[in-house]
């Protein structure tokens, strides 16, 4: 049977020279966008905030305490008292008498205040730093920790004779003989 072609159904004969696979360079498709990659953990984001907002009910929000709970105070050392010196009452003069029409309650008198004497200066204590400090050797410490002085010998000092090594050796077995193949 033979086969003729028609201009219909004539195979196509590329003109090209043939490219072996390892030699052709990759047909890019389009590049990939960042909204790409971004979009997809936007979403799973929005998804995780939407369950645990539906299977979390809101809370009321939680109430301050009204009394802290105990804390160590940090205080100063206490400072001595010293008793002030009483000041003498001031003389109380009373205002001249003003005729009312209706007697009232005596009005309260107030005294002076008393002067304060100016309290001795108080020195306070030198305290001492805290925090970190350098380390500081005992001189103990740095007897053991200096190196011991070494005076060089005048003297030349010679390594011992090198001995060449011994190997151990012994004889072979004599080797059994073998029965002819016949």
């Amino acid at each position: 049977m033979s086969v003729t072609f028609t201009e219909d159904n004539k195979p196509h004969v590329a003109e090209t020279a043939y490219v072996p696979a390892y030699r052709r360079k990759p047909v890019r498709k389009g590049k990939v966008r960042s909204w790409m990659i971004l979009a997809p953990i936007g979403g799973a984001v929005l998804l995780a905030a939407g369950a645990t907002l539906l299977f979390n009910p809101a809370e009321p929000p939680a109430q301050p305490l009204n009394e802290p709970a105990e804390t160590v105070a940090l205080t100063p050392a206490p400072v001595p008292v010293v008793p002030l010196e009483a000041a003498p009452p001031a003389e109380v003069v009373a205002p001249a008498p003003v005729a009312r029409s209706a007697p009232s309650a005596p009005a309260p008198v107030r005294s002076a205040p008393a002067r304060r004497a100016a309290a001795p200066a108080v020195r306070p204590e030198p305290v001492e730093p805290v925090g970190p400090r350098p380390y500081e050797a005992s001189p103990a410490t740095r007897a053991l920790n200096s190196a011991p002085t070494v005076t060089p010998s005048t003297t030349p000092v010679t390594p011992p004779a090198a001995r060449a090594p011994t190997i151990p050796t012994r004889p072979l077995a004599a080797p059994v003989p073998t029965p002819p193949v016949g």
